[in-house]
C-alpha cells in the first residue's frame, strides 16, 4: 500500500532504460561521424615530420655547395659525389651549349620532395 502525501523518489526502470538507449544512439551517431575526422587528422602531424626531414638533408647539401663556393671543395665532381652520400635524393646534371652546369638535387622523404639547383 502506498501511503498518501509522500511521494517515491527516484527513477522507474522504464525511465533509465530509454535514457540508455538515447544515449546508446547518440554516441553511436557520433562516433560513426567522427570516426572519419579522426584517424586522418595524424596525417598533417606525418607530412610535417616527412618534410622537416627532407628540408634538414637538404640544409646538409646547401652546406656542402656553401663549401664548394668558398673554395674548400674544389672539383665539381668532388661536390657532386658530397651531395651523392646524402640520402634519399635523386640527381640531374643539365649542361648547357655554354659548358654551364646545374645540378638538379630533388630530396623525396615520405610524400614530401624539394628540389634546390647547383650551379657551378
Amino acid at each position: 500500500m502506498r501511503r498518501q502525501g509522500k511521494k517515491e523518489s527516484g527513477f522507474s526502470l522504464i525511465e533509465i532504460i530509454v535514457t540508455l538507449i538515447i544515449v546508446a544512439v547518440v554516441g553511436t551517431l557520433l562516433f560513426t561521424f567522427l570516426r572519419g575526422t579522426v584517424v586522418p587528422s595524424s596525417e598533417p602531424v606525418f607530412m610535417a615530420k616527412d618534410l622537416a626531414e627532407a628540408q634538414a638533408i637538404m640544409e646538409e647539401n646547401a652546406a656542402v655547395y656553401s663549401k664548394y663556393l668558398s673554395g674548400d671543395i674544389d672539383d665539381w665532381g668532388e661536390l657532386k659525389s658530397s651531395l651523392t652520400a646524402t640520402k634519399k635524393e635523386v640527381q640531374d646534371e643539365i649542361e648547357d651549349e655554354y659548358d654551364f652546369k646545374i645540378l638538379e638535387v630533388t630530396i623525396s622523404f615520405g610524400d614530401q620532395k624539394i628540389s634546390a639547383l647547383f650551379t657551378q
